[in-house]
């Protein structure tokens, strides 16, 4: 039996500054991680599928979409979704996989 599918990583988190929480109005408390969904096969993750951002308010705990803020907040959003790249581990089955594939041709 081959155990498949999808797992996701948080790759960063931070704060906006001067992003003002469109449910409770307060300004410096808006916050977002950046999260890397993997394939995997037998918990061993092959490669990255997309990024994702989670948006919200540490103050009211409410989430947000980024387009709920005005266009510098999401410029500067964009940017730091952006910013983040999958980690080394997340293309560990593509590794050993060219590995087994090279040893293979290697030994003949």
């Amino acid at each position: 039996m081959i155990i498949y599918g999808y797992r996701e990583a948080t790759l960063q988190a931070g704060t906006f500054e001067g992003a003002v929480c469109p449910h409770c109005g307060q300004q410096g408390h808006v916050a977002g991680a950046v999260f890397s969904r993997h394939l995997h096969i037998m918990w061993i993750p092959l490669f990255p599928i997309y990024k994702r951002m989670d948006i919200w308010c540490q103050q009211c705990g409410e989430q947000s979409h980024r387009m709920d803020f005005p266009a510098e907040i999401q410029d500067q959003m964009k940017s730091f979704k952006k910013a983040q790249k999958p980690r080394i581990w997340q293309f560990l089955g593509l590794i050993i996989v060219a590995l087994f594939i090279g040893s293979a041709i290697i030994s003949g």
